[in-house]
């Protein structure tokens, strides 16, 4: 499987710094499944507490909600907000962006925590990634 063609493939750096058009524009790497993508911030890779971000969701979540009883695994978040992107293991959608409350505990209505799910991670890329980048640097 190929990288995703809206974002060109870099260095084997985990984080690459470019200068265009005078806007410095940090980069990083995560690999997702087979695929290999360059994040634009805000969106930076998961650090060594991920499964903090996984047990956290799990704690939030209620029966009804998207992401009940599903396998989950963190690969990004967002630094200027609670966004975290997940994997989502064998079932469609297979990304999810959720805005975790941070409640530590299950939470009265299965809209939350805030989930906006992606059928691929070039879906998420287009209409998730990109858009967010674009709105943080302006």
């Amino acid at each position: 499987m190929g990288r995703s063609p809206a974002i060109p493939n870099r260095k084997s750096a985990s984080t690459v710094t470019t200068d265009r058009d005078s806007e410095r524009t940090e980069i990083a790497t995560v690999k997702v499944k087979t695929m290999n993508i360059d994040l634009r911030e805000p969106w930076v890779k998961i650090g060594q507490f991920g499964d903090n971000l996984v047990k956290e969701l799990r704690r939030e979540v209620v029966n009804g909600h998207p992401l009940w009883n599903k396998e989950v695994r963190a690969v990004a978040q967002r630094t200027d907000s609670d966004d975290v992107l997940f994997e989502v293991e064998g079932v469609e959608p297979t990304y999810a962006v959720v805005h975790l409350t941070w409640s530590g505990e299950p939470e009265n209505d299965p809209l939350y925590p805030d989930a906006k799910l992606f059928s691929s991670l070039d879906r998420w890329v287009r209409d998730g990634m990109i858009p967010d980048h674009q709105k943080f640097i302006e």
